[in-house]
């Protein structure tokens, strides 16, 4: 076992470093490329300016005005990549501190130094089913990285337990030992910056269009002739961040199964897989959950708390999607051991070779290899959040805003209780509930549910479609 144990870590650590190098050897090129063009853009700047003129005329200094302001719009436009902003819509999150949820910061300092890693320098939460370590956003473009602060999705901590909540954090801690991340996040950078370059107008590809018309044409010829030139530059620069956007896909899936053995070492190997199976239906309900809030907004009804909807939902969707019903773990008995398997070979899809995340089949294999017992704890994870309905009411308030396209910094938008929701939710469900005859065929959306034709004495005599 403990061979076994030490191949499978030597193959990882092997692979994960082989990514790497990858990822570092193809920024180090975009890197002497880039450079090599600003360097090119430099020299035909100067040479523009010093080359003297052979005698002064109107058409000699027409033309060293065009080809110097050729040369510096050119420059300029090289040199507009460093000084790009990235965007980041941080509106949605909420900065949570120590002082109002001691439960939940000591658990998370516990679990960093059980993985050797670094506090978060922030921690923020949101409405989504996820959780993800990211960078604050830098003052300089890309040139300057800082400190990784840590995301908790409340949607996510509304679906699992506190095993499970502990995998996905031991995961995120798992990503800040690793300083392949700012590999990562320099190659995210470049590839932001570079479509913007491409694919975005600005001042500077105004400005050329009207050169281009000038209506003079011995200096509008000057911008016809760098038309071509930066749009061959712009060949060039998505050639690169293509490819390295395959390196940093590449490079983020070795990451993955790296921070998955972290959890795994923590929480236990059934924590972390029971986690990745039960996102699907987590997404799945998140889903219909704001259908259902959204056909309530149509009534004049806005929920303070788009958590609460969660439990009735997915019992609604236990009850009457036979796809939803199949995917839930509650109803398995999974047993503690290796050889009990979640994910199976043949739900695979065409991989994708920009994936970020490899597929969960996969992450299952890598995280039974050497397969860890741990108690699980099935207490929610909610325990860890002091006054957590007040905390699910900010989230829900600030999601239905942006949601709602209000963009007032103000809470105008007059909020009903979840309960009197609720009741308006479960009565619209129940005007469109069919006879459990129909065996949860049309289900969710009234939808046809593919079933299993190969064996349909399984669905003899079923009356309740959460037993199939």
């Amino acid at each position: 076992m403990q061979n076994t144990e030490n191949k499978h870590t030597k193959a990882l650590n092997s692979s994960y470093k082989t990514k790497v190098t990858g990822m570092f050897l193809g920024l180090l090129v975009f890197v002497l490329v880039y450079l090599s063009l600003v360097a090119a853009a430099s020299w035909f700047l100067y040479w523009s300016i010093a080359y003297p003129l052979p005698r002064w005329s109107i058409i000699s200094i027409g033309f060293k005005i065009g080809i110097v302001t050729m040369a510096a719009t050119l420059l300029v436009f090289l040199l507009k990549f460093l000084f790009h902003r990235r965007k980041v819509d941080y509106s949605q999150y909420t900065e949570i501190r120590a002082e109002n949820y001691p439960e939940l910061f000591k658990f998370i300092q516990e679990i960093s130094q059980a993985a050797d890693a670094p506090m978060p320098k922030k921690v923020f939460v949101d409405a989504s089913i996820n959780a993800k370590v990211f960078y604050d956003k830098p003052a300089l473009g890309w040139l300057k990285s800082s400190n990784k602060n840590l995301l908790i999705g409340l949607g996510l901590v509304n679906g699992i337990n506190l095993s499970e909540f502990k995998a996905v954090l031991a995961h995120e801690f798992g990503h800040f030992t690793q300083r392949s991340m700012r590999l990562g996040t320099y190659s995210h950078m470049i590839n932001q910056s570079i479509y913007a370059m491409v694919y975005q107008k600005d001042r500077i590809d105004q400005f050329i269009e009207k050169w281009k018309y000038a209506g003079f044409i011995r200096l509008s010829m000057f911008a016809w002739a760098l038309s071509p030139v930066l749009e061959f530059i712009r060949l060039i620069l998505i050639i690169m961040a293509n490819r390295l956007n395959y390196l940093q896909s590449s490079m983020s899936r070795q990451m993955e199964f790296q921070a998955d053995l972290v959890a795994v070492r923590l929480a236990g190997s059934n924590a972390l897989v029971n986690t990745l199976y039960k996102l699907t239906n987590l997404g799945t309900a998140f889903q219909f959950a704001l259908q259902q809030i959204d056909m309530a907004v149509e009534n004049g009804l806005i929920t303070d708390n788009i958590f609460e909807h969660y439990p009735s939902i997915h019992k609604y969707l236990i009850h009457y999607d036979l796809n939803y019903a199949k995917k839930d773990i509650s109803k398995r008995k999974v047993l503690n051991e290796k050889a009990s398997y979640l994910f199976r070979k043949n739900d695979l899809s065409v991989p994708d070779m920009y994936a970020s995340h490899p597929p969960s089949y996969y992450r299952e294999l890598n995280a039974k290899q050497n397969f860890i017992v741990a108690k699980e704890d099935h207490r929610t994870a909610w325990v860890l959040f002091r006054k957590a309905q007040a905390l699910q009411q900010w989230v829900s308030q600030r999601f239905m805003h942006q949601r709602l396209n209000n963009k007032t910094d103000k809470m105008t938008l007059e909020f009903v209780q979840a309960t009197k929701v609720e009741q308006f939710i479960q009565e619209e469900l129940d005007s469109i509930k069919l006879s459990n005859n129909y065996l949860g065929v049309y289900g969710n959306g009234r939808l046809l549910t593919v079933i299993d034709v190969e064996k349909p004495d399984r669905y003899n005599n079923v009356k309740d479609t959460s037993l199939v």
